[in-house]
């Protein structure tokens, strides 16, 4: 009996440690923001009324995917970002960077609305110092 209870923990043993849970087996990713190269908006706003914003934007390479959209609001302006997903330690091929893709998100120009105009920032990378760059779209509200 003492020989058989050793060899079902011996086994036990031996069939837990074969089937460890290793991170390194999990696809690897990390989030990243991407720069806009245009956008289409219209003209004007009205109080109450929602607009769809086209933002085109270029992804470096394949191992970027469209997660979102990172959007903050402060007052009349509105931050926009084009969130991606990262794939590590993958084969990337680069993209070309003339065809950019196209995301579109919904605003509501809210009915209690008092400023004159919204402000976007749309966000464009940073430049050779750091400085973080924004094509930057004001767009009136209709009284």
């Amino acid at each position: 009996m003492k020989k058989l209870l050793l060899l079902f923990i011996t086994l036990s043993l031996f069939t837990f440690s074969s089937c460890s849970l290793n991170d390194d087996d999990r696809l690897q990713f990390h989030m990243e923001f991407v720069p806009v190269t245009s956008v289409e908006m219209p003209e004007y706003f009205e109080r109450g009324g929602t607009y769809t914003i086209d933002v085109y934007y270029t992804r470096p390479n394949d191992c970027h995917y469209f997660e979102g959209f990172a959007y903050e609001a402060n007052g009349n302006a509105r931050t926009v970002a084009v969130q991606t997903i990262v794939i590590e330690d993958a084969e990337c091929q680069p993209l070309p960077t003339d065809a950019p893709e196209k995301a579109s998100f919904e605003f509501l120009c809210a009915p209690q609305y008092n400023n004159q105009t919204y402000v976007f920032k749309f966000y464009q990378g940073a430049d050779a110092n750091g400085n973080q760059q924004f094509l930057e779209v004001e767009v009136p509200v209709e009284q």
